[in-house]
């Protein structure tokens, strides 16, 4: 694997890579933009998050 740097297709800046990188990334369609809108998700999320650490907390100590 190259570095950025050594890639002549950056003239040596890694944020060219970089922005060329993110300009290509997949954009979220109708249906997932809706679901990380939805507070019941959401919370469900956080709720999973939580327990996780509390487990994991309770593990360690």
């Amino acid at each position: 694997m190259t570095r950025d740097i050594d890639d002549p297709n950056t003239n040596g800046h890694p944020m060219d890579t970089a922005q060329a990188q993110i300009d290509s990334a997949p954009l979220p369609d109708a249906r997932e933009l809706r679901r990380r809108r939805n507070l019941v998700v959401q919370f469900a999320h956080f709720l999973t998050l939580n327990w996780r650490m509390y487990r994991l907390a309770k593990r360690h100590h």
